[in-house]
């Protein structure tokens, strides 16, 4: 049985996740991202070449030596670092099937904690700081324009980056009395409409004159495809000056606050955004801390006289013992 962690890198990439599992490509790309850091890691820190290195890499030692490597040199997040672990996990248990041998040294792996982290709280923009940055754009210029239209649809249409580098200009229906974008989400293939407003309707009739309909809505001006990091270039350049740190997700996380702030059914924004889950749509209800102070106030009651603690020590340890 072969013992070199190449033969079962292709095995696992080419065939078991694209054949077998039918992932997409960018979850593919994930764990071929994992795996190419670690195989850089065992180059760096164990002085080792790629053709030497053998399954008994896969051990509990030089896994956690792995995480740490990520979080201390490459200052990844323990997010990140966590899903780098998943992936490891998947591949050793991918492994594991193919060769009952490796048992001896790979099932330890599967007992590495994932490590606890603490949720950022999301952050998003207020309805005048969005309408700011859309006049932020100077429209008289060609890379002005482009800029409008990122930003117009990362809000607008909430779409997440990679929707947007891959949409085409056939994606667009602007035939119908409700304007329409169709999108294929990366993670399961699954593709939804998304109805634009009527003012991002005629920015994008503008925006699409003379192109094909094969041709990708945003490119550079070689007319490349554009990349995710260009979309974050230009999101950056806009917004240096802002207390919030704005991401291409900034604006999907502002569209549906908003949404939920205008008293938009939870349902139609899960549909909206794409989520498989209503709990993951559930968490804009939850930060709405707008919405949750003013029902609050809205819903409360002077309880300035209604409750006073007058009451001597055995009085009070009384009340305590009856609540």
């Amino acid at each position: 049985m072969n013992e070199y962690l190449g033969y079962y890198i292709r095995s696992f990439l080419d065939n078991y996740l694209k054949l077998i599992r039918n992932f997409s490509q960018n979850t593919i790309s994930s764990y071929r991202d994992t795996i190419k850091l670690f195989l850089i890691f065992n180059q760096k820190e164990k002085h080792l070449k790629t053709e030497h290195m053998n399954l008994e890499l896969l051990n509990e030692d030089n896994i956690l030596s792995f995480l740490n490597w990520l979080e201390n040199e490459r200052k990844c997040s323990i997010n990140t670092r966590n899903q780098r672990l998943a992936c490891l996990k998947s591949f050793c248990r991918f492994i594991l099937e193919q060769n009952p041998m490796t048992l001896a040294y790979i099932q330890n792996v599967f007992h590495i904690p994932f490590k606890k982290h603490y949720k950022k709280e999301i952050e998003f923009l207020s309805k005048e700081e969005m309408g700011d940055l859309l006049r932020k754009p100077d429209v008289s210029s060609k890379t002005g324009r482009r800029a409008l239209i990122i930003f117009t649809l990362l809000y607008d249409a909430g779409l997440r980056i990679n929707e947007l580098i891959n949409l085409k200009v056939e994606d667009i229906d602007l035939t119908q009395d409700i304007a329409r974008i169709k999108v294929i989400k990366s993670k399961n293939n699954k593709s939804r409409q998304i109805p634009i407003t009527e003012n991002t309707k005629n920015l994008l009739k503008e925006f699409i004159t003379g192109k094909e309909q094969h041709d990708y809505l945003i490119v550079s001006n070689k007319k490349d495809k554009y990349t995710s990091n260009g979309i974050r270039k230009i999101i950056k350049k806009y917004t240096g000056d802002y207390n919030v740190h704005v991401t291409p997700h900034t604006f999907r996380h502002t569209k549906a606050s908003h949404l939920v702030e205008t008293n938009i059914p939870i349902i139609y924004i899960r549909d909206f955004l794409g989520h498989e889950s209503i709990e993951t749509t559930m968490i804009y209800a939850k930060i709405n801390s707008k919405l949750k102070n003013e029902a609050i106030i809205k819903h409360g009651i002077d309880l300035k006289n209604e409750i006073t603690f007058n009451l001597s020590d055995d009085k009070l340890i009384e009340w305590l013992e009856n609540l």
